[in-house]
């Protein structure tokens, strides 16, 4: 939830719109999938940034194409990649709570067109939903 005000420099800026549903909701009372429609503006609050550490030999995709050790992906709905980390022993590990389909943008969020379109608002409406449930069970 601290990232919930601002852009945070040198902080984790991976999906900051969970963050942004669950306070929307739980002091405002806010509908989740009112908070994505109003952001849809604005893609960084959508990307997930996945790092491959350097315990691992990199990041993969499921075809076998490497990828940066630091990505930005995003939930896409039509058919994306899936990224995993690549083990030493060349075994695979999915990066945890990512979509199956990735759109994958190390560019500048503002050159990313046709944004709205291209990802799946579903996958980051349940994700935020998930989080509610989390921090409103007993």
């Amino acid at each position: 939830m601290n990232r919930f005000h601002s852009d945070q420099y040198f902080k984790n800026n991976s999906i900051r719109i969970a963050d942004i549903c669950l306070v929307k909701y739980l002091i405002y009372g806010q509908d989740v999938l009112t908070t994505i429609q109003e952001h849809l503006d604005q893609p960084h609050l959508f990307q997930f940034i996945l790092q491959a550490g350097r315990t691992f030999k990199g990041t993969y995709d499921n075809e076998g194409r490497k990828y940066n050790k630091i990505n930005r992906v995003f939930a896409s709905r039509k058919d994306g990649r899936t990224l995993y980390k690549k083990r030493m022993d060349n075994g695979l590990v999915r990066f945890p709570d990512t979509p199956d389909n990735m759109l994958v943008w190390n560019d500048e969020c503002g050159k990313l067109d046709n944004f709205s379109q291209q990802i799946d608002i579903n996958f980051y409406y349940q994700l935020a939903k998930n989080r509610i449930e989390r921090w409103t069970a007993i």
